[in-house]
């Protein structure tokens, strides 16, 4: 196609655009961008830097399990509404360890009062963990779904 480029590592099939203007990649090993944007740079709409990419995700049942997950070694339970999560992402290039997680709670409809909402708190405990907290509008922890996205800088 006219304006692609493309680059495809050691295979034995052939790898094409399948667009005018595209910019398309094959690599069995992965892609590395190597260069950060770091705490300045003003990172315009499109732009990937190393250090501003996706690093986990996962949606958690009430019960700690992994239902979907990518960057995830592990899920513990010890207590009600207390969930601490492993990483897997190797963190050591991310500047000062600062791995962003974020988590919200899923609901099945609207709250009516204190004790159907959920309120999620978050201690980031090392480089490659966190703890995700869940409590009702009551202040009381308790075990409910929850989705997170880990980002690193």
């Amino acid at each position: 196609h006219d304006g692609a480029f493309v680059w495809a590592g050691n295979q034995t099939t052939a790898y094409t655009s399948s667009a005018e203007n595209q910019f398309a990649i094959h690599a069995s090993g992965g892609v590395t961008l190597a260069v950060n944007a770091g705490p300045d740079k003003v990172v315009q709409v499109g732009e990937r830097y190393r250090d501003n990419a996706l690093i986990a995700w996962g949606r958690v049942g009430a019960d700690a399990v992994l239902s979907h997950h990518f960057g995830i070694v592990e899920v513990n339970q010890s207590v009600t509404g207390r969930y601490d999560i492993t990483l897997d992402a190797v963190t050591d290039g991310v500047v000062g360890a600062a791995l962003i997680p974020m988590a919200i709670a899923e609901i099945d409809s609207q709250p009516i009062g204190a004790s159907g909402m959920r309120i999620v708190s978050i201690n980031q405990t090392g480089s490659q963990t966190f703890t995700v907290y869940i409590n009702n509008g009551n202040f009381n922890p308790v075990n409910n779904d929850f989705v997170f996205m880990v980002t690193g800088r």
